[in-house]
């Protein structure tokens, strides 16, 4: 069986071990990204890193792209019924643990 992977850019082709996860709130804020990450577990149901999440601060205004970088612990789950995608990321780091939905294809 292959290795469950993550769409890692919106609109974008899955992939097992992804240096970078821009698919964070497709088409609602795409303002936010995960990038330097580095995996310590990939299995079929479970996958744990860490990395750098650039969140934009919106100072002076959105439109402004200015970003605070963030160390952040990841960590995928959901994988589809196929086995084949995971479907969640749990982020912590600053504040308290975020989980969202990621697309599965």
């Amino acid at each position: 069986m292959a290795e469950p992977r993550v769409v890692s850019a919106c609109g974008g082709s899955a992939e097992v071990r992804p240096v970078r996860i821009s698919s964070l709130h497709c088409g609602t804020n795409a303002d936010i990204w995960i990038d330097g990450l580095t995996w310590t577990k990939w299995g079929a149901n479970e996958a744990d890193g860490a990395g750098i999440e650039h969140v934009n601060t919106c100072s002076p205004d959105c439109a402004a792209g200015n970003y605070t970088p963030y160390p952040v612990r990841v960590v995928l789950g959901a994988v589809s019924p196929e086995g084949t995608v995971f479907g969640s990321i749990t982020i912590t780091g600053y504040g308290k643990p975020e989980t969202d939905q990621l697309p599965l294809g």
